[in-house]
């Protein structure tokens, strides 16, 4: 591995080492997602057999999401040929009987710009945030309010901000993060099984 990107997972509680932008940019997404629950980076050597030859894949992730483990692997679409989806096809095949799904992702599978910049601004304000019960009283509060604002649970405080961003990270609240984060987005107290990679 070639590690050129470098960044501080909040879920992982670890620097996350990185080969490309794009994988930069799944990782936030990744880090950010309440549906995920752990992940890393070249996670494992793959060795399948094929035309009676075993050959090896390293995936960029190893994921694991609600619905079972996941490998990904990341590339910028002038990457992508035949010899890539081939062997996307014969991996794919390959580790379904096993329930582990696998997955090519390039930039055009990528999200709005305004969900990396949520994640983003939410990862990085949860780094802060020991979770814990701070965020379970956030959750007993919002659902004392009626319609519970970003403001209303304290977006503005920096304080309040942190835990509020680890109670978002967690799922333990939901915002729509198709629209940009501010004091006046909504908050909702039921589970979306809205993904940032997975809708």
């Amino acid at each position: 591995m070639r590690p050129i990107f470098r960044y501080p997972s909040w879920t992982l509680q670890r620097e996350v080492q990185l080969e490309s932008l794009l994988e930069h940019r799944v990782a936030v997404l990744l880090d950010a997602c309440p549906r995920v629950l752990a992940f890393a980076e070249q996670p494992a050597e793959l060795r399948l057999r094929h035309g009676g030859e075993i050959f090896r894949h390293v995936p960029d992730f190893a994921v694991v999401v609600e619905e079972g483990p996941q490998f990904l692997e990341v590339k910028f679409s002038k990457y992508v040929d035949t010899a890539l989806i081939e062997r996307t096809a014969r991996i794919t095949a390959a580790l379904e009987p096993l329930g582990v799904g696998y997955r090519l992702i390039t930039e055009h599978d990528m999200p709005a710009k305004v969900r990396e910049t949520n994640a983003r601004l939410l990862t990085m304000r949860a780094r802060l945030c020991p979770a814990g019960v701070a965020t379970l009283l956030l959750t007993e509060r919002a659902a004392q309010l009626q319609q519970p604002t970003l403001e209303a649970l304290g977006w503005t405080s920096a304080a309040d901000a942190r835990v509020l961003a680890a109670a978002l990270l967690e799922g333990r609240l939901h915002a729509d993060f198709s629209a940009t984060l501010c004091p006046a987005s909504p908050v909702s107290l039921q589970s979306s099984t809205e993904g940032w990679l997975w809708g």
